[in-house]
């Protein structure tokens, strides 16, 4: 999904840079964060 807003914003032209890059990286972030909480072992 980052990749797509990358493209979207730089390729596309439909956002302005610093949006673009805000926008990818915090996609990144919250797509780490949902892997890290549904992938992290059960705690016993």
């Amino acid at each position: 999904m980052g990749v797509v807003v990358a493209l979207f914003g730089f390729v596309g032209g439909v956002i302005s840079v610093p949006i673009t890059i805000a926008l990818t990286f915090s996609v990144w972030i919250l797509g780490a964060v949902l892997v890290d909480l549904y992938c992290a072992p059960p705690d016993d």
